[in-house]
């Protein structure tokens, strides 16, 4: 990609896959979930739910959250379409396990509960795509949650999922106390992500137009992983052209080659 930097005077690629604090961008609906996400946590409340489409930000909200909160709070991360999740979960508070086997990972996972217990500290178990997790998987779920109240340790348990959240997953819906909806950016949020990408990258102000912004809104549906898809291709596909800035004969370029992907 040194062709894209090159021709668009960048220092570094602007825009990027990996979830974090550095590519979290504070548009309105993620740091309203941000702040409602905090407050589920430093309240101690047991169950939050993040719900958004596919490559509406839940990731990325998530990885902000766990750089904001207190060192006293122990956050560990796992993902719902990871099928030795619990072992993920098992390693962050200590008590690494290869093993395959959910009991074995539990024995070590509730082994770990306790360490965090002795140390006095709060424990947020996030679960990114919770809406991938099997009726199995919801059962130790269910069994995590129940062990922390029996044994009173501090535990929040919050998930992200889609909408559409599986049948054996409702009843995490209803018991959560706060459920942040992640609605679709809108077309003034497109542009100034943008912006605030490309020049943060070097890139030169004023990179894209309203009716630019609009058109990636509308193809994107305001879907923060669709932005950066199209606008991605649309700088691969201006490199090595006269022009500067956004253009709708780049984003029909760059449609044309996501339509072939």
């Amino acid at each position: 990609m040194l062709v894209v930097q090159e021709h668009w005077g960048l220092t570094e690629l602007p825009f990027s896959d990996r979830p974090g604090e550095d590519n979290f961008y504070p548009a309105p609906v993620h740091l309203e979930a941000l702040a409602r996400l905090q407050y589920v946590v430093e309240n101690e409340r047991p169950v939050g739910l993040l719900c958004g489409d596919g490559g509406s930000g839940k990731t990325s909200v998530f990885a902000a959250l766990a750089s904001r909160l207190a060192p006293s709070v122990k956050y560990v991360f796992a993902s719902g379409c990871n099928p030795h999740w619990l072992s993920a979960l098992a390693q962050q508070v200590g008590r690494p396990t290869l093993s395959p086997d959910p009991s074995l990972a539990w024995r070590e996972l509730s082994g770990g509960l306790y360490e965090q217990q002795c140390l006095a500290r709060q424990l947020v178990v996030a679960i990114d795509d919770a809406h991938q997790l099997t009726t199995p998987d919801d059962r130790w779920l269910n069994t995590l949650a129940a062990t922390a109240r029996a044994q009173r340790i501090r535990l929040t348990i919050l998930l992200s999922a889609q909408p559409n959240i599986a049948e054996h997953l409702r009843p995490w819906s209803e018991r959560s106390e706060l459920r942040v909806v992640l609605d679709p950016w809108t077309p003034e949020d497109v542009g100034q992500f943008i912006e605030h990408a490309m020049t943060r990258a070097g890139g030169a102000p004023h990179f894209v137009a309203d009716e630019v912004a609009y058109r990636i809104w509308n193809w994107s549906g305001g879907q923060p992983r669709g932005v950066v898809q199209l606008v991605r291709r649309a700088l691969l596909a201006g490199a090595g052209s006269g022009t500067d800035r956004l253009t709708s004969d780049l984003l029909d370029a760059a449609q044309q080659g996501l339509a072939f992907d």
